[in-house]
Formats: structure tokens, C-alpha cells, sequence
């Protein structure tokens, strides 16, 4: 199931924050709803993607074969000599192989922490209303649990332990990256 953001905000009271960004505010909550709603191992998440973890092995390996091929392929005299075969464009094939693994690799499902995501907003809505507004922040959290299919019983007692748990640095930056993305208004002449 996916989360649904016209719902959510036919559901959130945005405007309970004056002062704040309307914009910020919705990624704010539904990444936290998103965050909350992903399962915490990786292969089950990957499963969720639709990418299971045998799939994506089998891939990984695919690309070392393929590379592994190409590479002899590209040192057989005999095959060098029967065939026009373009040394740089082989060598590149087998770079790009290489980077296809380690992208592979690499590949992990989307699984934020939901605290840094709640804490990003309690720091916005303090930065822009001079408070916290713990109340009120919990119940448009609690919209976005409601709308990614989770029970929407979150209470101002949980979001300070959860955001007295997340990391300053990742909410602050999630918070400068969210601020990136409103427009800002041009000045009236």
C-alpha cells in the first residue's frame, strides 16, 4: 500500500502552525508515516520493493560474470585476431560492469529513521513559532501514521522520547533539505 498524500492532507490541520512552512511540515509527516511504516529488516523491506534478496544477489553476480567474460574475451589472441573487437570500448563495458556491482552492492531499501524525521520537524516549528508545539506536531504525526496504514496513537510523551533518541546532525540536515525545496517568495516592487 502506498501513502496517499492527497488523503493526508484532507486529514492534517497544516495550519495549526502559523509561521511555518505548509511544504516542510508535509514532507516532514509524511516521511515520518513513510519511516514508520517500513519494515526494519532489509530483506523484508527489499520484498516490499518488489526486489527480493536472491534477485538481487543473482544480479550482482551476473555482473562479475559478464565482466569476468568480457575481460577474456578481450585477451584470447585467437579471438582478437577473427574479430574487429574494440579494445576501449571493452575496457569501458568493464568499468561500467564494475560500477554495476558496486551500485548493487550497495542497493538498500528505503529505511529512514522516523525519529530524525519527527525531529527535523519539532526543530522547524521551533525555529519558525519560537515553541515546540509538541501537541500539536504530535497530532499531525499521528495523520500520517493514520494514512500509511498504522495505528495513529502517538502521544507527546513517545515523540520526546523518540526525538531526545534521534541524531541532531541527520534531522538538521533532512530539515535543510526539505527548506531547499519551498519556493521562495519573490520580493513585491
Amino acid at each position: 500500500m502506498g501513502f496517499d498524500y492527497g488523503k493526508f492532507e484532507r486529514s492534517a490541520s497544516l495550519g495549526a502552525f502559523p509561521g511555518c512552512s505548509r511544504e516542510v511540515l508535509k514532507h516532514a509527516a509524511c516521511r515520518y508515516g513513510i519511516a514508520s511504516a517500513q519494515p526494519s529488516e532489509k530483506r523484508k523491506a527489499l520484498r516490499k520493493s518488489g526486489i527480493t534478496h536472491k534477485q538481487l544477489q543473482a544480479q550482482i553476480k551476473s555482473a562479475r560474470n559478464l565482466r569476468g567474460f568480457l575481460g577474456r574475451v578481450h585477451q584470447d589472441a585467437r579471438l582478437v585476431a577473427a574479430n574487429s573487437i574494440p579494445h576501449p570500448s571493452i575496457l569501458l563495458w568493464k568499468k561500467d560492469l564494475d560500477d554495476v556491482e558496486d551500485f548493487l552492492r550497495s542497493l538498500t531499501p528505503f529505511r529512514p529513521d522516523a525519529k530524525d524525521a519527527a525531529l527535523a520537524l519539532v526543530l522547524h516549528v521551533k525555529q519558525r513559532s519560537g515553541r515546540r508545539r509538541l501537541p500539536e506536531i504530535v497530532k499531525l504525526l499521528n495523520a500520517a501514521l493514520s494514512v500509511a496504514g498504522l495505528p495513529g496513537s502517538l502521544t507527546a510523551e513517545a515523540l520526546q522520547k523518540q526525538i531526545a533518541r534521534a541524531n541532531h546532525q541527520r534531522a538538521a540536515k533532512m530539515l535543510r533539505s526539505w527548506e531547499s525545496l519551498v519556493p521562495t517568495k519573490k520580493p513585491q516592487k
